[in-house]
């Protein structure tokens, strides 16, 4: 199987180096004319720590399968909300783990996904804590065929529009 092969109309087969490069221009390199959130690579005050969902999900080089899921109004009525926890709680409920921040990243940069455009996604499976205490996750923002990787404060309530990125659990 190649490391690119789109499988499903939202699943994609990506390599996953977990081994994201911290430094800011190898990082902007890859986004090019894009914006990367300081708290990729400015890792002090910054640590990124992995959702309690993912503790048992091995982080090997490799390639993995990523899923989107933009929830259907009815999905959003059955949950009441939409919130981190529940959407993590719908990933587990079918073999999905949220994707961290690595695999957001091999997201982005893959060449299987150049092709998708104009969208915004985030992945719920690590985050970073800020000066003020707030936690924010890795996400992606494709606007005018520039990509942008970003973090974004876990709220309590995420708007509609969101599409969310799981990782396969075999």
């Amino acid at each position: 199987m190649s490391s690119y092969q789109q499988l499903g109309e939202n699943e994609y087969h990506i390599h996953v180096g977990y081994d994201m490069s911290r430094e800011q221009k190898v990082l902007e390199a890859h986004y090019r004319g894009g914006h990367v959130s300081q708290m990729f690579y400015d890792l002090n005050p910054y640590r990124w720590a992995q959702h309690s969902s993912r503790a048992k999900v091995a982080s090997k080089p490799g390639g993995v399968i990523l899923a989107l899921k933009d929830f259907s109004k009815e999905e959003v009525e059955t949950m009441k909300f939409l919130e981190s926890e529940n959407i993590i709680a719908w990933g587990m409920d079918h073999g999905l783990v949220p994707a961290d921040a690595e695999e957001v990243h091999a997201f982005g940069i893959s060449p299987a996904t150049k092709s998708r455009k104009n969208f915004y996604l985030a992945g719920l499976g690590s985050f970073v804590v800020d000066s003020y205490s707030s936690r924010h996750v890795a996400a992606l923002k494709d606007e005018y065929s520039i990509r942008n990787l970003i973090c974004r404060e876990n709220d309590l309530v995420w708007y509609a529009n969101t599409t969310f990125l799981f990782r396969k659990v075999t």
